[in-house]
């Protein structure tokens, strides 16, 4: 899962660029597969704790990504219900101020 996580990037519209540096030991992932009357299914659950670095002219800025709720049962759907959609926590340093820091806290 690290290799699928770690090195992920996106480059922001108004330049720069944030980047996944590190899937941290407390993310969980959890599948099984059950059979029932000849058909399988699969079933997971996921808990990921990302490190980010996030870089523009003006500066840089690391941060914790947190995505969880990631099952068989659940969707992306921004503003969805807790219980049916992926969610997200992102954390930063929150003594940086500055245009460039609200443009990295937004894109990412």
């Amino acid at each position: 899962l690290t290799e699928a996580v770690v090195g992920v990037s996106y480059k922001c519209p108004g330049g720069g660029f944030i980047l996944i540096t590190e899937l941290q030991e407390q993310s969980k992932v959890q599948a099984s597969v059950t059979t029932k009357r000849g058909h399988r299914a699969l079933y997971y659950e996921m808990d990921l704790h990302c490190l980010w670095l996030g870089k523009v002219t003006e500066g840089e800025m690391q941060g914790l990504f947190r995505l969880y709720n990631v099952a068989h049962d659940t969707k992306f759907q921004l503003g969805g219900d807790e219980n049916t959609s992926y969610m997200y926590q992102l954390g930063w340093d929150q003594r940086l101020s500055g245009p460039w820091v609200e443009q990295l806290r937004t894109e990412a």
